[in-house]
């Protein structure tokens, strides 16, 4: 991640030109406290400037959430964005940017991922878990839970084409196979979860929310994905299949390490 003021940043993009430059800031923001601001707008409009004259392709990670989250729909790149909220309507600015800035572009939406790291909605589902707390989720709530590491994967994938000179700009959306509720994926995260002994099954409630109630699980429209596939040949991979993997990841951090005294 880039950190200092737009003329630093601009300085070292052109030291060292690189060949692509890949914001998925943005979506770290978003699912942050303090959000997507104004600032870092006017940041990506610094580095899609930066690309220009470096020469550089711009990747940007965006969201799902730029629609408006229509239940039975499946959106294609096509549709026009319906945000709803501050967070969704930034990121349809942030969208409009990259698109205006640059006409050699690469906008890669997905939506509800989660993974072993950061402090995200999903460690916060965690958390409560093993808090035995109430896990609240809003029962019309479907989507595709996507593993962080397959977007990084789909991502090399799709650079490592357009290196080769492949001219396949635009708006592309990817997600995970199978599309699930938001009461079974809970169901599924305690259940392998349980495990590693850091949650009691017995101790937590899955209980549905009401209008307007707060729910653990977020809502994200399900993204159709042909697009990526007859442009890139990038299939889709089931969410399921890395869940082991990824609590693994997280309760072996968790382990104090050993220290070993040699004398």
């Amino acid at each position: 991640m880039l950190q200092g003021s737009a003329s630093e940043v601009t300085a070292l993009i052109a030291d060292y030109a690189p060949g692509f430059i890949v914001n998925a800031h943005s979506i770290e923001l978003a699912g942050s406290p303090t959000g997507l601001d104004k600032a870092h707008v006017k940041m990506v409009k610094t580095l899609c400037r930066a690309a220009k004259d470096s020469n550089s392709v711009f990747v940007h990670i965006s969201s799902a959430l730029v629609f408006n989250g229509a239940r039975g729909k499946m959106f294609v790149e096509s549709d026009r964005p319906k945000p709803r909220g501050p967070i969704s309507r930034r990121l349809t600015e942030l969208e409009q940017t990259v698109i205006k800035q640059l006409e050699q572009h690469i906008v890669l939406r997905s939506g509800w991922l989660f993974g072993a790291h950061g402090q995200g909605a999903f460690q916060s589902l965690l958390s409560g878990m093993e808090r035995g707390a109430e896990i609240r989720f809003e029962p019309t709530v479907d989507g595709a839970p996507t593993p962080a590491a397959d977007v990084a994967r789909v991502l090399f994938a799709m650079m490592q084409q357009v290196d080769c000179g492949a001219p396949c700009w635009g708006i592309y959306h990817y997600g995970s196979s199978d599309t699930t509720t938001g009461r079974d994926f809970s169901e599924t995260v305690i259940t392998m979860a349980a495990q590693y002994g850091k949650i009691d099954i017995e101790r937590i409630r899955l209980v549905e929310t009401g209008p307007g109630e707060e729910s653990r699980v977020p809502r994200h429209p399900i993204l159709d994905c042909n697009k990526i596939l007859n442009t890139f040949g990038i299939k889709q991979r089931p969410w399921r299949s890395a869940m082991t993997g990824i609590l693994k990841t997280i309760y072996q951090e968790q382990q104090p390490v050993e220290q070993v005294v040699t004398l």
